[in-house]
């Protein structure tokens, strides 16, 4: 007989299910892919691919990537709409935002239309 995560999570105590709960929904946050993350914002390959000036293909292989340059990474994040914010964090010292690295020009005027468009 199978048993359902609904009926695990239903024996659990409210705060071990709550535990259980923050522990996927971290866990699902660190593993979000740049796919992922674009599907969540409602953009398709296609409008990401307009915004950018690139390739639909282009888009396809960067979401397949693992190793990426921050300039690219960046411009994919403000065609989205979000803000890419570097952070260090050494032991015994407060975390640290890096500023400046991947810069390269302005975003391009489609993708600040795109910022502006979305509420």
């Amino acid at each position: 007989m199978t048993i359902s995560l609904d009926d695990v999570l239903a024996e659990l105590s409210d705060e071990n299910r709550a535990k259980v709960e923050d522990g996927a929904e971290r866990i699902y946050a660190e593993y979000l892919s740049l796919q992922e993350l674009r599907k969540a914002k409602k953009v398709t390959q296609v409008e990401l691919s307009r915004i950018l000036n690139k390739r639909q293909s282009s888009i396809a292989q960067l979401e397949q990537r693992s190793d990426l340059m921050i300039s690219t990474l960046r411009a994919y994040i403000e065609g989205l709409g979000g803000k890419l914010t570097l952070q260090v964090e050494m032991p015994g010292h407060t975390p640290i935002t890096l500023n400046g690295l991947g810069d390269t020009e302005a975003p391009s005027e489609a993708v600040e239309e795109k910022q502006q468009a979305t509420p």
